[in-house]
């Protein structure tokens, strides 16, 4: 008999920050906004997001993603490939990047650990760059976890730092989560983008 392709599963994701952070640092001075859609064909899905940014080179990131996991043993795997391209330019400057991207996570009862790493071989104007973060979690209850994760960020022609971040997510009704989270880099003398700072966000899942 011929094989039968899983079914296919669309979704539409919304995400709302009083900061918008990315790799630990901030990439807005003020509300970011991030829609994000994709399909999901078993264990793979295949979608687009964007979200805006403020910066003198542009306004925003559109991202293309693949992404794939599955559960091997008492792990959950997941890796993926992304194209990011920058949106309302307003610098002439290479405003593509590839990135890659694998994660590893277990759960034992309450407590969770995982690693996530992001590679970029050029990432825009600059030279490759390379974001590694790891830390526990812990469900308090069916709707709201504790998470803590340290990470570490090199990128050629750009400063290397440490990142960390604290927080709360709870699921408040079934597709929407808050989140309220806690950030800060060893470098904030770099400028403003470093500084510490708490976060309000809020995702809703359709």
């Amino acid at each position: 008999m011929p094989a039968t392709l899983p079914p296919i599963d669309p979704a539409i994701e919304i995400v709302i920050a009083s900061t918008g952070m990315t790799q630990g640092t901030a990439q807005t001075e003020g509300v970011q906004i991030k829609p994000r859609a994709f399909i999901k064909i078993g264990d793979v899905q295949v979608g687009t997001l964007w979200r805006n940014i403020d910066s003198d080179l542009a306004g925003g990131v559109a991202v293309i993603f693949v992404r794939a996991s599955r559960s091997v043993g008492q792990f959950h795997l997941d890796g993926g490939l992304a194209y990011r391209m920058r949106t309302g330019v307003k610098v002439r400057h290479d405003s593509h990047a590839w990135e890659f991207n694998a994660g590893a996570r277990r759960d034992v009862g309450k407590l969770g650990l995982g690693v996530n790493a992001e590679f970029s071989p050029r990432e825009f104007e600059k030279g490759y760059s390379l974001y590694v973060e790891g830390g526990p979690t812990l469900a308090l209850n069916r709707a709201a976890k504790l998470s803590v994760a340290l990470g570490r960020r090199e990128r050629r022609g750009a400063p290397d730092y440490w990142a960390a971040n604290v927080g709360l997510t709870k699921t408040v009704i079934n597709g929407l989560a808050l989140d309220l989270r806690y950030y800060a880099t060893d470098r904030p003398e770099v400028g403003e983008r470093f500084h510490s700072r708490l976060v309000a966000s809020a995702r809703w899942s359709l």
